[in-house]
């Protein structure tokens, strides 16, 4: 059974551009954004990723591995072109916001190229989407990446990300997104699942500034 939502997405300005069945909004450039912010935001660009292996709230584990494939070329402002291919890697990592809720919180840190070069990153996940809503076998994706994304986006909550769950990511934050849910406990993520990111390479220090210093979400 697909576990997938149809999701109803939040960004500042309010935006439909999915489905019918989907709402796409924005939280978008304000007084409330710092510098940082603005820098980073400036130096990301769209992505499209699939998730290669399911990601369970009941089995996965704090320090777990993920990883997603992206589905198409990628060129990165301030770093290396990623081949499409390339595999984004990450960790499950722990989350504070929202103790009564279930959730999962995802952190995509580096991308490893076929040669197996690394490129550290900074990663927001902006939506998340069944295979069947625009990913071949691939991970090549019918929607652009810019659609779902641009530089004046700091915030996305997506109501119904998966079934039962939310997805919520902030640019400011360490983690690339949170999944939660108040309404069950078993939320996944299944394999093969459109991943929409805004994705940086990341310089070491900022890196290592970021996990000392910023909000968890």
């Amino acid at each position: 059974m697909n576990s997938q939502g149809t999701g109803n997405w939040h960004q500042s300005q309010s935006t439909n551009t999915n489905s019918a069945n989907s709402r796409w909004n924005s939280n978008q450039s304000n007084n409330s954004n710092t510098t940082q912010d603005r820098k980073d935001a400036s130096e990301m660009v769209p992505a499209h990723a699939a998730l290669v292996k399911t990601l369970d709230a009941k089995k996965c584990r704090a320090g777990e591995q993920i990883r997603a494939k992206l589905g198409e070329n990628v060129q990165l402002k301030n770093g290396p072109d990623l081949p499409k291919g390339t595999v984004l890697i990450g960790k499950i990592t722990r989350d504070h916001a929202q103790s009564d809720h279930v959730k999962m919180a995802l952190r995509f840190t580096s991308a490893r190229l076929k040669d197996g070069t690394t490129v550290p990153i900074k990663a927001m996940v902006v939506a998340i989407g069944a295979p069947s809503e625009g990913l071949n076998a691939y991970g090549s994706a019918r929607t652009p990446a810019r659609d779902l994304w641009n530089r004046n986006t700091y915030q996305v909550d997506q109501i119904g990300a998966v079934s039962g769950a939310d997805l919520h990511s902030r640019i400011a934050a360490r983690n690339s997104a949170v999944i939660s849910s108040d309404k069950k406990s078993d939320v996944k993520i299944i394999a093969g699942s459109r991943i929409d990111m805004a994705i940086a390479k990341q310089p070491q220090w900022h890196q290592s500034n970021q996990n000392n210093s910023s909000p968890t979400m």
